[in-house]
């Protein structure tokens, strides 16, 4: 009997302790390797602390599914949607009934009503859709160690100095922000999932015969570049002896039409 209560104690201990994601903490990858858009949880409560317990079902960008799955049907009670995107919820079938719109963090559906004399939309949501402004991102990345300028001091007899403004940090594509503007907590998060789509790259290839030697290793799970939204300028000085040439090389990463330029670069004379 002592053995049973302590279960329930410990299983009532988690669920209070539960809370509620912040939509900047949601993973930007489903269980299934998709772009996510929102998470949609089985229990509710008024406290935020408290709420998005029990099981939860993953919603990707683009998804749009008239039924629910299996075991679904009318049991969501609290939502996370990620920044940026809209769930929309149907309370009718496919599609139909009242379609209502949620952002944010929905700690409680209890409390939205479903129209004139209509029940919440606790344990209501029997079909859904969920879209953002952005695209996800869907590509296969790449990273070299790419060749960004030359210092020519051939034909020279002193030495010559070049004064470059290296790039680092992530330049979005247009194929992700839709050839729009993005605010900076959308930025944010296209960051995040281009870190997770990153991370899957083992090595740094080479670009010349020049960069064989360079280290094939870049951590891109910690690279501090990948995180800024918007790619910032460094003075990068370098000098050519008489009749050498100085290159600069960095470390860029490519994915579509966005690139990732890292603080990792070198310089050697050839």
């Amino acid at each position: 009997m002592i053995y049973v209560r302590l279960i329930l104690l410990c299983t009532l201990a988690s669920q209070l302790s539960a809370q509620c994601p912040s939509p900047s903490s949601l993973p930007t990858k489903t269980a299934e390797g998709k772009s996510m858009c929102a998470r949609m949880y089985e229990h509710n409560s008024v406290d935020v602390n408290a709420s998005c317990r029990g099981a939860f079902l993953e919603v990707h960008i683009g998804q749009a599914s008239p039924y629910t799955p299996q075991g679904w049907n009318n049991r969501v009670s609290s939502m996370v949607v990620r920044e940026g995107c809209t769930l929309t919820a149907y309370d009718g079938g496919p599609f139909k009934g009242t379609p209502r719109d949620f952002t944010g963090v929905i700690k409680d559906l209890s409390v939205y009503g479903r129209g004139f004399l209509r029940n919440s939309w606790n344990d209501e949501l029997s079909a859904y859709s969920c879209a953002c402004t952005f695209e996800p991102v869907d590509c296969t990345p790449t990273a070299k160690w790419e060749l960004i300028i030359s210092c020519d001091n051939k034909g020279h007899g002193n030495p010559t100095k070049c004064t470059y403004e290296l790039q680092e940090g992530l330049s979005i594509g247009n194929s992700v922000t839709r050839g729009g503007s993005v605010s900076s907590t959308v930025s944010a998060t296209i960051s995040s999932e281009m870190g997770a789509t990153f991370a899957e790259i083992g090595s740094v290839s080479a670009s010349s015969s020049v960069t064989e030697s360079f280290s094939k290793e870049y951590n891109w799970a910690r690279s501090s570049s990948i995180h800024k939204s918007a790619t910032t300028l460094k003075k990068v000085e370098m000098t050519a002896g008489p009749g050498k040439t100085t290159e600069l090389y960095q470390i860029v990463g490519r994915c579509g039409d966005s690139s990732v330029f890292t603080e990792k670069y070198k310089i050697v004379s050839v």
